[in-house]
């Protein structure tokens, strides 16, 4: 039954993945159209009309539960929706779809490393082996460009902040409590991050960063990101994580640049960089140690 339990939810992990995968592929198409903080606010606004139809009435049922956690929900709203994907969309601009999947791969690492700080997870001697061969990925990848030195890469970085962003939602996600429904907390994180991504969309529009609404690709991307990364990630994300832990949903994390460099390949017609193989098999093979190797084979920290 446990086994069962957390088959199904790697595998709602593993769909939440796909779609983020696609919605770096989207960003990366519309980064010249739609300003990084625009996408991200007009996505959420969307999102939440989208969902208002179908979650309202569980989010006025469960409405004093969820004003009892009111400063539980407004950090995670602030860490996902608008942080981490203002930050990807940024990041975006100046790096590649590929490049973002591989730094996300990283989250598991991330949530380890916060799991000891906030819940005083054990972490063992494997653990930071795993660590380590996973940060030697990106930083190769964010250091080398083609067969040259080029420094580290300004989007890749970005990346790396909005990652960290999102590995403290998901630890924290865990201390909601099991009674709320997910599409009744979901409304509440989108209409109090898309509160909050509001500044940033006033930013991009008093430096003269408009939308360019009637660009062919803008409507159907808003549509995209509106309702596949956006509620259905979140969905099966949320789901994932109440079923299986932050831990067991995060190793489904190692197959979004898998994801990425796929649909990059096909959408936008990238190759994909002998750096970027080496970097995500340096993120897998850390990401396995420290998940899959036994823990007797190495002591305790």
């Amino acid at each position: 039954m446990q086994s069962r339990l957390l088959l199904t939810a790697f595998l709602f992990a593993l769909g939440a993945n796909f779609f983020w995968a696609g919605n770096a592929v989207v960003g990366k198409l519309v980064a010249t159209t739609v300003p990084a903080f625009s996408l991200n606010f007009w996505r959420w606004v969307i999102a939440f009309l989208i969902l208002l139809p179908f979650a309202g009435r569980q989010f006025m049922r469960h409405r004093q539960s969820l004003w009892q956690l009111k400063g539980l929900i407004a950090l995670l709203a602030l860490l996902s929706v608008t942080l981490y994907n203002a930050m990807q969309y940024l990041a975006l601009h100046t790096t590649s779809p590929g490049n973002v999947g591989i730094v996300t791969a990283t989250m598991p690492m991330f949530i380890l490393f916060l799991s000891f700080l906030i819940n005083g997870t054990t972490i063992h001697v494997k653990d930071v082996i795993g660590m380590s061969l996973a940060l030697t990925g990106i930083i190769f990848m964010m250091v080398f460009s083609g067969k040259s030195f080029s420094g580290p890469n300004v989007g890749d970085m970005v990346m790396l902040f909005a990652v960290l962003a999102f590995a403290v939602y998901s630890v924290k996600l865990k201390q909601v409590p099991h009674h709320i429904p997910t599409p009744a907390l979901l409304l509440s994180l989108i209409g109090i991050g898309v509160a909050f991504s509001l500044p940033f969309y006033i930013w991009d529009l008093a430096q003269g960063n408009t939308v360019d609404w009637f660009a062919g690709n803008t409507p159907w991307a808003l549509g995209y990101v509106a309702i596949f990364p956006s509620l259905g990630s979140y969905f099966l994300w949320n789901i994932a994580v109440k079923r299986g832990g932050p831990m067991v949903t995060a190793t489904a994390i190692n197959m979004l640049p898998v994801f990425a460099l796929f649909l990059s390949y096909v959408f936008l017609d990238t190759g994909i960089l002998i750096e970027q193989i080496i970097a995500m098999l340096l993120v897998f093979t850390g990401t396995m140690v420290s998940l899959f190797m036994p823990q007797r084979q190495s002591a305790a920290v």
